[in-house]
């Protein structure tokens, strides 16, 4: 059998993306997001119940596309677990295990590229405890 040996400069090659993400982009180039976390406040103190994260957004539309996927949105992530992608401004959260948790949104383009802009992401800590359970 005889192999021939290709360098990676001759097999790898950059090419434009799809007209469709070139509209997108371009679109989207003059939007600067700005996003805020709006409830909980910063530093809440959560109960071990599912609990409401609301979003204040500006100049960046949230639009999901359906079957035709996602467009502008937002990512959530809490701690370091898979991102959750968002297009309304409200979401009910599932309970927080015990302990300090980051949450994060950021503004997001239809591929899931975070913007990176001043602006475009908020932070906060919050906190879940388990008030009245007896200790023994």
């Amino acid at each position: 059998m005889l192999f021939r040996s290709i360098s990676s400069a001759q097999r790898l090659q950059e090419v434009a993306p799809p007209g469709a993400v070139q509209q997108l982009q371009e679109g989207l180039a003059d939007r600067a997001p700005r996003v805020r976390i709006v409830a909980p406040a910063a530093d809440a103190v959560l109960e071990g119940t599912p609990w409401t994260l609301r979003l204040q957004v500006e100049d960046w539309p949230l639009v999901d596309g359906g079957a035709l996927g996602l467009g502008p949105h937002l990512l959530v992530r809490i701690d370091a677990e898979e991102p959750l992608r968002l297009t309304s401004l409200e979401a009910t959260l599932p309970a927080l295990s015990p302990g300090s948790h980051r949450i994060t949104v950021v503004a997001a383009r239809p591929w899931g590229e975070a913007v990176k802009s001043p602006g475009a992401m908020d932070q906060i800590r919050v906190h879940r405890t388990e008030i009245g359970r007896a200790h023994v």
